[in-house]
Order: structure tokens, then C-alpha cells, then sequence
């Protein structure tokens, strides 16, 4: 077997890999950029709730969600282009993903009633915390952690809700944000490896 020959195959081999590999990686991205935005809401009302800003700045939370929109649509355009080389359980998560936060947006808007104050916040750190897991039983330590500290954040909130969204907000920096960080190192890390 010839040099170039053999290399081909390797280079099969290893596309065949890829797209069979029962590990599951995502976009780190995107949790950084949403985990901070839930972030940012949740303290943005706890402290309008105690008082220590007006209703005013509340413009922030608008501004950051108008970023995180504007973010997540550029950027997904930029991974579908790559789209078609990801592998099944890859296009899974993305399923598994927007049906989470899809079903989530319906049913905080759908039953705005049901969900007034910090509840709504609850209810998207439950989600979140959905996904994580589901990242995470695939072989992700990292998203079990921060699944497990958005849980840890639902039940501080609800046992002490006078900084319910001090909690809700912790869990979102450290959980979703903090997973994507971590997402982000570890692609890093991959890339040093095999570049």
C-alpha cells in the first residue's frame, strides 16, 4: 500500500470515528453567552426587588437578550454550514436542545401567570439543568456539575426566597456559563492535541 494510499485511509477511518463517537461535544459558546444573559436577568430583578436600582435599568436585561439572539443566530449559521459532518448523537443534542428551551419559552409565556417572579427564572434553570444532564450522560463530567449546581441554586431559591435571584442567578453563572467555559477549554485543549 502506497504512502498516500494509506494516508487516505486513515483519514476514512477517522471521519468514520467521528461520526460514531458516543461522546458528545457542544458548543461552549452559546452556554456562556445564555448562562450569563439568565444571569444578568435574574440579578437585574433581585435588586430592582430590594430596592437598590430602578425599573430603568431593566434596559440591560432587554439589551443582553437582543445580544444573545443576535449571537446565537450568526453563530449557529456558521456551524450549519458543518452541519451535515456531525455526527447522530451531535444533531440528537441539538434536538434534545431547542426542544428544552423551545417548550420552556412556550410554557413561560403560555402560563405567564403560573410563573410571576422568580419562578420563571426557576423554570429556565430547570431546563437548562435538563440539557446539562442530558450532555452529561454522555460522558461530560462537566456538564453533571453544572447540572448539579443549577439544581443546588432551584433549591436555595426556594427555600430562601428573599435572594431567590441572587441563587437563580449564581446557578446560571457557575452551571451554564461555567459549563460552557469549560466546554471551550476542553475543545482547546482537543485542538493543541491533535493540531
Amino acid at each position: 500500500m502506497e504512502r498516500q494510499e494509506a494516508a487516505e485511509h486513515l483519514e476514512l477511518v477517522d471521519r468514520i470515528l467521528e461520526q460514531s463517537s458516543r461522546r458528545l461535544y457542544v458548543g461552549g459558546e452559546f452556554f456562556v453567552v445564555w448562562g450569563c444573559e439568565s444571569a444578568l436577568i435574574s440579578l437585574l430583578f433581585q435588586l430592582l426587588s430590594d430596592g437598590r436600582i430602578s425599573a430603568p435599568w431593566l434596559w440591560l436585561a432587554g439589551a443582553g437578550y437582543a445580544f444573545a439572539v443576535a449571537f446565537t443566530v450568526v453563530r449557529y449559521r456558521q456551524l450549519a454550514v458543518c452541519m451535515e459532518r456531525k455526527s447522530w448523537l451531535q444533531r440528537e443534542f441539538l434536538n434534545v436542545l431547542w426542544l428544552a428551551l423551545g417548550l420552556t419559552f412556550v410554557t413561560q409565556i403560555g402560563a405567564f401567570g403560573l410563573y410571576p417572579g422568580f419562578a420563571g427564572g426557576g423554570l429556565w434553570s430547570f431546563s437548562a439543568s435538563f440539557v446539562l444532564f442530558y450532555i452529561g450522560m454522555h460522558g461530560n463530567r462537566a456538564a453533571i456539575v453544572g447540572g448539579m449546581l443549577l439544581l443546588v441554586s432551584l433549591i436555595v431559591a426556594a427555600f430562601m426566597p428573599a435572594v431567590a435571584g441572587y441563587a437563580l442567578a449564581a446557578g446560571m453563572l457557575l452551571g451554564d456559563a461555567g459549563f460552557g467555559v469549560a466546554s471551550l477549554l476542553a475543545t482547546d485543549e482537543r485542538a493543541h492535541r491533535h493540531g
